[in-house]
């Protein structure tokens, strides 16, 4: 039986929720997590399911992510969560390119990002059939972990409630105050209550977010499904547009030589914020995306960039024949200048939200870093790769 009363309750079954969750349940703290819809639907659901250390610029990003990569590899092993931890590539298809990754694979000796530069030979190792001739460099890294965003969430789930966390499914909050949690369906009494819905968190507690400086981010992505599986890389690839996409890669000075060439040769590649990537699935299907358009939530797929994103796909990749399979979007609440906002609205209610497209790399270091300061615990000392 499901009780009334818990040390923390969760506003929201994303990654972000549901990280929180799992810290807390393993200081064994009772825990419940309420979630308005019937399953989880939102970002979490509707993205690549890489986690990117290396996207991740030097400071509190890199030490969130470094312990958020030992948890993952603990859930992958103890929830059955399907996972390639193999790593991903960047591909250079300019001279530019190619010297943005010399200078980042340089510059990072003495990070924990673990990095070899490839040649066109090596590079045909991971992907057998690249399309461009001006392809000659790329980056391996090795610290990348890919999960199914169609399945890791829901495999995360039923591993907490093993653990014991209760969540509640189909129930909008409709009130929160210190010590108290009302949901469509009961009144619940808690210590904490931590909030994190997403692109819905407007719905409670709007006059707090509108004192954060955050904009809202509509994705677009689809799902291809490739005649030739030969043809299927066998990393993650991710492309010049991501190498602007990430600030860990600001530290290159060729840089700003990059962004003039995108932004005077392929101008719509700033306009619809693509970030071209392209991973596979455990279907050995191929998920392509994506796009960010900022300011508003969209809720109808732009033909024009799906269109766009194909043929950017195929000056990369020769995957032969496909058929489009599935589109969608996916929409999420970046904080603009910060990785994330956490605010304390009342005593002991707060808000976490924010975290952008980083929310797969970020929310497990994150939640231990919430519960351990609840708890009165110092920071454990940053983390080294495994």
């Amino acid at each position: 039986m499901k009780s009334n009363t818990y040390d923390l309750i969760i506003g929201g079954a994303g990654i972000v929720g549901l990280s929180h969750a799992l810290a807390a349940v393993k200081k064994g703290w009772k825990v419940a997590v309420i979630e308005r819809t019937p399953k989880p639907m939102g970002a979490s659901v509707r993205n690549f399911g890489f986690y990117w250390l290396i996207g991740q610029q030097h400071g509190e990003h890199l030490d969130l992510a470094v312990r958020s990569r030992e948890v993952w590899l603990e859930m992958i092993q103890e929830a059955k969560i399907w996972a390639r931890k193999r790593g991903s590539l960047f591909l250079a298809n300019s001279k530019t390119e190619a010297d943005v990754l010399e200078e980042f694979h340089t510059l990072t000796q003495n990070q924990p990002y673990d990095t070899t530069l490839l040649n066109r030979d090596e590079l045909g190792k991971y992907i057998p059939s690249l399309s461009s001739s001006t392809i000659e460099t790329g980056l391996l890294s090795s610290t990348e972990i890919q999960v199914s965003p169609f399945q890791a969430i829901f495999q995360l789930i039923e591993y907490l409630k093993f653990k014991g966390v209760d969540i509640f499914f189909s129930e909008p909050i409709l009130h929160v105050e210190t010590g108290k949690v009302i949901t469509s369906a009961r009144t619940l009494t808690t210590n904490k209550v931590l909030l994190s819905t997403g692109s819905d968190i407007y719905s409670l507690f709007p006059e707090e977010i509108k004192k954060q400086n955050t904009t809202l981010c509509t994705l677009q992505m689809m799902k291809l499904k490739v005649h030739d599986k030969t043809k299927l890389p066998k990393l993650p690839i991710a492309t010049g547009t991501s190498l602007t996409h990430y600030s860990s890669f600001e530290i290159c000075p060729s840089m700003s030589k990059l962004k003039e060439q995108i932004n005077a040769n392929s101008p719509l590649l700033n306009e619809w914020g693509i970030n071209l990537m392209i991973g596979t699935t455990p279907s050995k299907d191929v998920i392509l995306g994506d796009s960010h358009e900022y300011g508003s939530e969209k809720f109808k797929n732009n033909n024009e960039i799906n269109e766009f994103l194909l043929q950017e796909m195929k000056e990369v990749v020769d995957l032969g024949e496909f058929k489009v399979q599935e589109t969608w979007n996916g929409t999420y609440l970046k904080t603009i200048g910060n990785t994330y906002f956490h605010s304390e609205v009342e005593e002991n209610v707060h808000l976490v939200n924010g975290l952008g497209g980083n929310g797969m790399t970020l929310s497990f270091g994150l939640a231990e870093k919430h519960i351990n300061k609840w708890m009165g615990i110092s920071e454990r000392p940053e983390a080294a790769l495994i």
